[in-house]
């Protein structure tokens, strides 16, 4: 990767020089919250990602991701400078597969699925702890009107009290149209005030 400050005002510029540096890494450890007997996923088929925040996509569209080694340890190399949020792709398909879910992703204190983490030139991220879980909370009910009627034409947000979760993609905002018989669920809410 590389920068340079420019100045532009209304002529060409030629021969301009950017000095390439080696990206950054981040790794961790992948760990498992299992509640139940559902078989862990393998994990060498489980994927991770930095999506860049605010906006701003990187150059020629990369997206910074790795798979997991089988020991559970990460490393996604070439980062450059920036904000990023970490999102995960889990293997499809019936019984375990479909069962796991990223928890959560712990950097400095932070969980940086809802909270951006700083990537800084020259500085290596070590020590992202990625928990996996078989267990998701779901909220569910029924929308009915005042004399106790189904209400399938309405809808359920859910968001966060905490307007720092209110972002494109959190999974701390989500929406649920009701049913024919008025009734909705949403699943994978992280614990929290909503």
């Amino acid at each position: 990767w590389g920068t340079t400050d420019l100045s532009v005002s209304g002529q060409d510029v030629r021969d301009v020089a950017i000095r390439l540096q080696p990206g950054m890494s981040v790794t961790g450890q992948v760990a498992f919250k299992n509640a139940t007997s559902v078989p862990m996923p393998d994990l060498t088929r489980v994927q991770l990602w930095l999506l860049p925040q605010g906006g701003v996509a990187l150059a020629g569209g990369v997206t910074p991701s790795t798979a997991v080694n089988a020991d559970g340890t990460f490393r996604i190399d070439g980062v450059m400078p920036g904000q990023f949020r970490l999102d995960s792709t889990l293997p499809a398909g019936p019984g375990a597969a479909g069962r796991w879910s990223m928890a959560s992703a712990m950097s400095g204190g932070k969980d940086i699925i809802d909270v951006a983490l700083d990537v800084r030139a020259r500085e290596d991220v070590s020590g992202v702890i990625v928990t996996l879980s078989d267990v998701q909370t779901e909220l569910s009910g029924t929308l009915v009107d005042g004399a106790g009627r189904p209400v399938p034409q309405l809808s359920v947000f859910v968001f966060s009290v905490d307007r720092t979760y209110w972002t494109s993609g959190s999974r701390r905002v989500a929406l649920a149209k009701a049913g024919v018989s008025g009734s909705y669920s949403i699943t994978g809410l992280p614990p929290g005030d909503y």
